[in-house]
């Protein structure tokens, strides 16, 4: 999430703008009602990080050999660089995680380099996952 070239952009959208556009979608898939979804899912806003420990402060974070189901949040580190050649600390990229396709790649839905859509997980990144957002739990949880 390269959230800093959007500021200075109209019409764009990062990451986790994406994610907390869509999670009802995400929802949806997990046959989940909107109104449920709005109450679970208020507090999934700002940027990937801060997404991430919504999911960690209410217990319902996944680690990356977790078991997700399609519809959850996937979060990954080391996306991007700053400015200074360093990477940000904690969850730099968040996806919908969508299950994997029949040759066992992870299929996402994400914002990512001026485009939204699905795609399968770079093989690259794999090694970047920190974990999933359970999203039925946290509507479980939050949405009471």
């Amino acid at each position: 999430c390269v959230a800093d070239k959007c500021k200075s952009q109209t019409n764009t959208i990062d990451c986790s703008g994406y994610v907390e556009y869509a999670a009802p979608s995400a929802c949806f898939v997990r046959a989940y009602s909107t109104a449920t979804c709005g109450k679970g899912l208020r507090g999934i806003k700002d940027n990937a990080d801060n997404q991430m420990r919504v999911f960690k402060k209410n217990d319902v974070f996944l680690p990356k050999d977790g078991n997700p189901k399609p519809g959850d949040l996937i979060f990954l580190e080391k996306t991007y660089k700053l400015k200074d050649g360093t990477y940000p600390k904690g969850a730099s990229h968040v996806a919908i995680y969508l299950g994997k396709n029949g040759g066992g790649k992870i299929k996402i839905m994400h914002a990512g380099d001026s485009k939204v859509g699905f795609t399968d997980l770079p093989s690259s990144w794999y090694d970047k996952i920190l974990g999933y957002g359970n999203i039925s739990k946290l509507i479980v949880v939050v949405g009471k």
